[in-house]
């Protein structure tokens, strides 16, 4: 079935709030479906509304039995005189029986998330021989600004006497409550934990993701925690809306996991078990679970999970991090290096290229790979 969209969405508000009506009914075509919504309808023509956009639907002109994929994340709805249905975005196909005088035609409606499908067309990373880049670093504990940052703010007894697990939880919560996150500020100079911490005091003012996960990507170290910090970056090259958070090595699970201090956010499987960012990413393709933490929260407003699991799913197509993980990197006034990991068929003629900008003494170079085994190796 093919709607054409053409008129505003503003009618709708004549009709008052908006109901949303269910009922279970007989399987349509099979046992798989075994939960349908039902709309009921006066007449053959049926109003739909997408966004701003609206269309008539007749009944008579569809098959008993039609499908739809909906190319947005937004509700849909059905008007007419005698009920309002508001079908809402899902993950599963959404089965919807619509009833007039005349006609029953059994809906089934798709919601097309293309963010996911650039994940699924962009599922696989490669194994480009990596040459030139040298291996990613971890500063010791015992550097002076991260032994000072341990003693200031008595890291030893935020992190607690828990296990692992608990130890790096409770680490992130700490470093999520320090500052708040304010994704339009400007980034302090030097960028250290101890800086970035007191001009938010001094200025009672808030920091964006990139500050946050700097200020906690130090806080692993100072702990002794392998730790870096992870642009999660978008397809479109000209989409600036990404996100910042970390990678911590668990030496129980032996595996990096993700940490989100901005909105005090991680992901776990079904047994909660926290989970790293090619198994996430992996799982969001396969649809299959990815439960998140109850605490969730953007300056003490709950999150919502869902819109969550969707901005997520947009900003993990590729990933880049700083190849040293130390006090003050962005802040160097010598050569600094990044590493951009990009899935396989996506830019390939950079692999293994190096960008450079800035002066011979002040060098900031980026290089490009496929080589997830490179990007993603143990400590």
């Amino acid at each position: 079935m093919r709607w054409r969209w053409q008129m505003s969405l503003v009618p709708l508000l004549v009709f008052g709030t908006l109901l949303c009506f269910s009922a279970e009914i007989n399987p349509a075509k099979d046992n798989s479906q075994e939960t349908q919504l039902v709309f009921r309808s006066d007449s053959d023509t049926i109003e739909v509304f997408v966004r701003e956009e609206q269309s008539t639907l007749t009944l008579s002109s569809l098959d008993e039995y039609d499908t739809t994929s909906i190319p947005c994340n937004c509700a849909l709805v059905f008007l007419s005189r005698l009920d309002t249905l508001v079908v809402t975005p899902s993950d599963q196909p959404v089965n919807v029986m619509l009833l007039s005088p005349t006609d029953t035609v059994y809906e089934t409606i798709h919601f097309k998330n293309d963010k996911l499908e650039l994940l699924r067309q962009y599922a696989k990373f490669g194994n480009t021989p990596v040459t030139g880049m040298g291996s990613f670093y971890y500063a010791d504990s015992s550097d002076t600004l991260l032994a000072q940052l341990r003693i200031e703010y008595n890291l030893d007894s935020v992190a607690g006497n828990g296990d692992e697990i608990q130890r790096i939880l409770d680490l992130m919560r700490w470093a999520h409550a320090i500052v708040r996150h304010d994704g339009n500020s400007t980034n302090p100079e030097p960028r250290t934990a101890l800086n970035i911490i007191e001009v938010c005091r001094e200025q009672d003012r808030g920091v964006n993701c990139r500050m946050i996960a700097t200020i906690l990507n130090e806080v692993y170290l100072s702990m002794g925690f392998k730790s870096r910090h992870v642009t999660c970056l978008p397809k479109d090259n000209e989409d600036q809306d990404c996100h910042v958070i970390n990678m911590v090595f668990s030496r129980k699970l032996n595996k990096w996991i993700y940490v989100d201090p901005s909105f005090n956010a991680y992901f776990m499987d079904a047994d909660s078990t926290l989970l790293g960012f090619a198994e996430i990413r992996n799982r969001m393709i396969a649809r299959q679970p990815l439960l998140l933490p109850d605490g969730m929260n953007w300056n003490g407003e709950p999150k919502d999970h869902k819109k969550y699991l969707q901005y997520m799913t947009k900003n993990t197509f590729r990933f880049s991090c700083p190849l040293g993980s130390e006090a003050g990197y962005e802040s160097k006034a010598d050569n600094r290096t990044w590493v951009t990991l990009n899935p396989s068929a996506f830019q390939l003629e950079k692999n293994g290229i190096a960008d450079t900008t800035g002066s011979p003494e002040n060098l900031t170079v980026i290089y490009c790979t496929d080589n997830a085994g490179y990007f993603w190796s143990k400590p």
